[in-house]
C-alpha cells in the first residue's frame, strides 16, 4: 500500500477551501476574488455568468446614475414638432400580436398608421436590443412601459408645461458589452450594476438580469429619471429618486396600470419611526446631490419612494405635485427649494405634511393605486 504524501494531503484540503468560500461568497465578493488575478468580470463569456441576479443586495445598490451638468434647458421639443412614423399589426407564429413602426419583412400586416396619426407628440421611445440573445417580447414590453409612465405623468398629474421627450433605452444580455458601454457613456461609474442613466444622452442602459421583471423594473426606474430630466432638466435628488421608485413598481395588464406600494420600504421606515429614529422632512430636504448620496441609502430611497407614495394617494396630493412641476417647468434654471414649497403650499405647512406623511406611513392607506 502505497503512503499518501502530506503536500498532496494539504494541496487538496486547500483546493476543498477555496471552493467553499467561492460558493458561500457573494457576486459582489466574488468580483472582488478575481481582480486580485487581474481578472475583470466582463472576460467571463458564459451567458450564464453574464445574467445578473440581484436578488443578494438592495436593489438602489444595483444602480447608479451619471451626476448631472446643471443644465437649464433640457434637450427637448414642442410637442407639435410631429414626424409621422408608421404603426403595423402583424402576428407572428406563434400566434402572438406585436405592434410595430415597420412591416416586418415577410408577414402579412394591418397598416393602422393613419388610425393613430397625431399633430401633436408627447413623447418617443426607441428601445435597443444590444444582444443575440434578448427575446422579441422584451423590446415590445418596455417600450409600453415607457410609454405608460410618460401617460401617467401627463394625465394623472395633468402636466400642462409638455416637452417633447425623446429616450432610448439600451438592454444588454452581456457583460462584457454593457460594462464597455458603460465606460464610454459613464466611465465614472463602478461595477455590478444592472441599470444606470445619462440624462446628457437621453438614455437608460439595463443589464438583462435573470428574472424578466427585474430587468423591466429596472428599466422602468431608469427611464423615469431620463424622462424627469428631460421634462424639468436639475430637480431636488428626492424628487426624481422618489418618481423612480415610485414606477418601478408598476404593472400593466390590458389597459389597466397598477402601482403597487414597497412594503419593504414602508417596513424599513416604520420601524425607524417606532424607535424614533426617521429624520423629520426639514432635514431630509436639506440634502443636496452629493450629501444625499453620502447618508444611508436604504433610508434616503425609502423617504423618497414613500413621499411620492403618500402624495400620489390623494387628490390633494397630485394636485400639490402638479404645482412642484409647473414650478420646475416655469424656472428651470433655479433650483427649487422643497422646504419652502411645501411650507408655502402644504395644509399647514411643512410641520404638518411631516405629521401627516409620519401618520401615514403608520396606519395609512397604502392600498395599490390603478390608472
Amino acid at each position: 500500500m502505497k503512503r499518501i504524501r502530506p503536500w498532496l494531503v494539504f494541496l487538496t484540503l486547500q483546493l476543498i477551501s477555496i471552493a467553499a468560500v467561492w460558493f458561500f461568497s457573494t457576486e459582489v465578493q466574488r468580483t472582488g476574488y478575481l481582480a486580485w488575478f487581474g481578472i475583470e468580470p466582463d472576460q467571463l463569456e458564459s451567458l450564464e455568468s453574464d445574467l445578473l441576479d440581484i436578488r443578494g443586495f438592495p436593489r438602489y445598490a444595483a444602480r447608479s446614475e451619471v451626476d448631472p451638468i446643471f443644465q437649464c434647458k433640457p434637450k427637448t421639443r414642442p410637442i407639435n414638432s410631429v414626424k409621422q412614423n408608421g404603426v403595423y399589426k402583424w402576428v407572428d407564429a406563434k400566434g402572438k400580436m406585436h405592434f410595430s413602426d415597420r412591416p416586418p419583412v415577410g408577414t402579412e400586416t394591418e397598416n393602422l398608421s393613419r388610425r393613430y396619426s397625431s399633430r401633436l407628440k408627447y413623447f418617443t421611445v426607441d428601445v435597443r436590443n444590444r444582444g443575440g440573445t434578448l427575446p422579441a417580447y422584451m423590446k415590445d414590453h418596455l417600450s409600453s412601459d415607457t410609454r405608460q409612465i410618460f401617460s401617467i405623468l401627463s394625465q394623472a398629474l395633468n402636466i400642462k408645461q409638455l416637452r417633447q421627450v425623446d429616450l432610448q433605452v439600451h438592454v444588454f444580455d452581456n457583460k462584457g458589452t454593457f460594462n464597455q458601454f458603460k465606460r464610454q457613456i459613464a466611465p465614472s461609474l463602478g461595477n455590478n450594476i444592472s441599470g444606470f442613466y445619462n440624462p446628457g444622452h437621453n438614455l437608460a442602459a439595463v443589464m438583462r438580469q435573470k428574472s424578466d421583471e427585474s430587468t423591466f423594473s429596472t428599466a422602468r426606474h431608469e427611464a423615469a429619471h431620463v424622462i424627469i430630466s428631460g421634462l424639468f432638466g436639475y430637480v431636488p435628488t428626492w424628487f426624481t429618486e422618489g418618481i423612480a421608485e415610485y414606477f418601478e413598481q408598476m404593472s400593466i395588464s390590458g389597459q389597466l396600470k397598477t402601482i403597487q406600494p414597497n412594503q419593504h420600504w414602508i417596513k424599513l421606515l416604520h420601524s425607524q419611526h417606532r424607535k424614533r429614529q426617521l429624520m423629520f422632512l426639514s432635514e431630509y430636504f436639506q440634502y443636496d446631490r452629493q450629501s444625499w448620496r453620502s447618508k444611508d441609502q436604504s433610508t434616503m430611497y425609502a423617504m423618497a419612494w414613500s413621499l411620492t407614495y403618500f402624495l400620489m394617494s390623494s387628490k390633494e396630493g397630485k394636485n400639490l405635485l402638479n404645482r412642484f412641476m409647473t414650478e420646475l417647468a416655469d424656472e428651470p434654471c433655479s433650483s427649487l427649494d422643497s422646504a419652502q414649497f411645501f411650507a408655502r403650499n402644504y395644509r399647514g405647512g411643512l410641520q404638518r405634511l411631516d405629521q401627516d406623511w409620519k401618520r401615514w406611513l403608520v396606519a395609512g392607506d397604502h392600498s395599490s393605486h390603478r390608472y
